[in-house]
């Protein structure tokens, strides 16, 4: 099976099956407005599990045809394969961004070596400024203390 097929019969499956209570409140007409293409679209690019259509659902009452949601999904697979791309894993862990496990398996092996090594920079950079920083701590508290034991002496 080709891995897109593959990748649009997982997000049909997730589709139909998960279920997520809605945590945010949506904008009047949302449901009947949305462009639901660029909906799925957005939704991954920002790393999101496809399952948060069912928040929609859920939040829409049956406002969300079945049209609908195939046009989510096929936004959600576009979108899903530019996130899960080695560059954007990179930039993630680069920027210490936690690790969404949204990727499809066809997917995720390239997507996460991109993470890990951004994330191995990212906490060696972070390694190197704490240390800096407990270095210019030390130094202010020794200016401190070679300042307080001066001040505590009296010349004659």
């Amino acid at each position: 099976m080709k891995p897109i097929t593959k990748l649009w019969l997982i997000g049909t499956s997730l589709i139909t099956t998960a279920c997520i209570s809605p945590s945010n409140e949506l904008s009047e007409g949302f449901c009947t407005d949305t462009n639901w293409l660029n909906q799925g679209e957005q939704v991954a690019l920002k790393g999101q599990s496809v399952r948060v259509v069912n928040k929609y659902r859920k939040t829409c009452k049956g406002a969300i045809s079945e049209d609908d949601l195939y046009s989510f999904q096929d936004g959600y697979l576009k979108g899903i394969i530019q996130y899960c791309s080695e560059v954007k894993g990179y930039e993630l862990g680069r920027r210490g961004d936690d690790f969404n496990d949204v990727c499809p398996d066809e997917l995720a092996n390239n997507f996460t070596r991109g993470y890990n090594h951004g994330k191995t920079l990212y906490n060696r950079e972070m390694t190197n400024l704490e240390r800096m920083k407990r270095d210019q701590l030390r130094i202010i508290e020794s200016q401190q203390s070679s300042s307080d034991s001066t001040y505590g002496q009296q010349t004659p």
